[in-house]
């Protein structure tokens, strides 16, 4: 092992923060004792960003107004996480925004926000249903859809110039064009198309910005340009609790025109507040685990690129080691350089 990939190894180790009772005392961090090897440590971990490796994207739910605890920072991910995606990037609170800004240059960790078709649908049909309760007639047409959607995705993408962020993850699931008669497919097509071309339209001019596709790219009927261009492909299996339930959620992503150079497998951290709530878990394992274990395991027709966490701030909380199951997969899937 070089002596940066050793550096990166220890600190990561080291420089972990815990919940504890507030008290008084300031203690030093690694970086004020040791400044010009914790710049060294840096530098190293900048350079691993650029090599071949797994990565690993951590989405997270970003809270609004003064954070409360360690789990509510950026800062405090482990350092070799490559991507964030912010789930809340509607309401950037000054905190995340200067932490947005201090992972990126000091550790070359970029920051991206979701842009998601069925999120903005689910609005568009709340806004129906508040409006049907509140008066006898409504207007739900395919034209005020179109039109709403058009606007709305226009502002959302918006946000990524507005917060200074790296690139935008593209959330599409659709319907199956094979299943739809002609009439149908003319009418989803001008629906993806309020979707697609406001988000072509912000891509052609950042052509230097990150860009994810999640979802079923093979419903994308309009225009292909988000899945031919996207430096990764998102396979949502979040309810997904064995490895071959994995292997299946991406097979079922495989079709004409599809990249499957670039297939990242989608989890969940566990939510221990919600007994109910299974999905995260992997067996008797953790599904983050079992997607590192996954990823490693080469397919013969398909490249297996990494891991996407979602709730990543859930795997904070261990008394023993913070982001336990996250650094973990890390060093499953790439055992020799960081943790």
């Amino acid at each position: 092992m070089c002596i940066a990939s050793a550096m990166v190894l220890s600190f990561a180790a080291c420089d972990k923060w815990t919940e504890t009772e507030a008290v008084s005392v300031v203690y030093p961090t690694i970086k004020d004792k040791y400044p010009a090897l914790y710049e060294q440590y840096l530098q190293g971990l900048r350079t691993y960003r650029g090599t071949d490796h797994h990565v690993m994207i951590a989405k997270f739910d970003n809270k609004s107004g003064v954070l409360q605890g360690r789990a509510d920072h950026l800062n405090c991910l482990p350092d070799s996480i490559d991507y964030v995606i912010l789930n809340n990037a509607a309401d950037i609170s000054s905190q995340i925004a200067e932490e947005i800004e201090e992972i990126r240059l000091e550790k070359g960790m970029k920051t991206l926000m979701n842009v998601s078709y069925p999120a903005l649908e689910a609005e568009y049909l709340a806004m129906i249903a508040e409006e049907e309760q509140a008066q006898d007639t409504v207007v739900n047409t395919q034209e005020r859809f179109v039109g709403w959607m058009a606007e709305n995705v226009a502002k959302t993408v918006a946000l990524c110039d507005a917060n200074k962020l790296d690139g935008i993850n593209v959330i599409f699931t659709g319907i199956n064009p094979n299943s739809m008669t002609e009439d149908e497919l003319a009418l989803e097509e001008e629906r993806q198309k309020s979707f697609f071309a406001a988000v072509n339209s912000w891509i052609n001019k950042h052509p230097d910005a990150v860009l994810f596709f999640e979802g079923v790219p093979r419903n994308v009927i309009y225009e292909t340009t988000v899945v031919e261009s996207a430096k990764y492909i998102i396979a949502q299996a979040e309810s997904v609790n064995n490895i071959h339930g994995l292997s299946y959620a991406v097979e079922q992503l495989i079709a004409e025109g599809v990249p499957t150079d670039r297939f990242v497998i989608g989890v969940t951290a566990i939510d221990i507040t919600d007994p109910t709530n299974l999905n995260g878990y992997f067996g008797d394992s953790n599904a983050i685990l079992g997607a590192a274990l996954w990823a490693i395991d080469a397919a013969d027709y398909y490249n297996k690129a990494g891991v996407c966490v979602n709730h990543a701030q859930f795997d904070y909380y261990n008394v023993g080691n913070v982001y336990q199951n996250i650094r973990k997969a890390i060093s499953t899937m790439n055992p020799s350089p960081v943790k």
